[in-house]
């Protein structure tokens, strides 16, 4: 078996308009809003952004890739996909959410900190997120030892002659999944 991909996925209730913000607060470190510059550097600096473009699809959204070797897309409906290549399974998961609870979520709220509220992070919810694993050529056994070693529990099941679909309650496994993009498209 073969492990491709660690997903995970959030979501920050914002538009179009909001995307243009923070595209410019990602690429560029400026706001139009009052904060201290030296705030803005150390956010947009915490991000560790290599390269972010503007694409368009369904929706458009940003691209980013980082030095923590994680990619995120923010499209413009708030939905945030965040992907790692796989390397240790269990301190992947650490390191993608880390990176979206510690670094991307706060760079998030600190630049939509003035203007209308985001209710859900000032209410200080935090949310539970599955892991999606894309992985290939894995067998029953191997995919249930995953789940086991990631402390879950497989629930549902669905296997047909190309594709096999596990999950449990934070963790999702896609055995053979021939087109990666549909891991992450809407």
């Amino acid at each position: 078996m073969t492990i491709d991909k660690i997903y995970i996925g959030g979501w920050f209730q914002r538009t179009t308009l909001h995307l243009t913000e923070v595209w410019d607060f990602f690429k560029n470190g400026r706001s139009e809003l009052d904060f201290p510059q030296t705030d803005i550097k150390k956010y947009q600096s915490s991000l560790g952004i290599i390269s972010i473009s503007r694409e368009s699809g369904p929706l458009e959204y940003l691209l980013a890739t980082t030095k923590f070797d994680i990619d995120f897309r923010m499209y413009e409906d708030g939905l945030i996909i965040l992907e790692k290549k796989f390397d240790v399974l269990n301190e992947d998961f650490k390191a993608i959410k880390k990176y979206y609870d510690t670094v991307l979520s706060k760079a998030l709220s600190f630049i939509f900190s003035k203007g209308a509220p985001v209710p859900k992070e000032l209410a200080n919810i935090k949310t539970i997120l599955p892991y999606i694993v894309t992985v290939k050529d894995g067998n029953v056994p191997e995919l249930e030892q995953m789940f086991k070693t990631a402390g879950e529990e497989i629930y549902t099941k669905i296997e047909t002659d190309t594709i096999k679909v596990f999950r449990g309650s934070g963790l999702i496994v896609i055995d053979n999944l021939h087109d990666e993009s549909l891991a992450r498209e809407i």
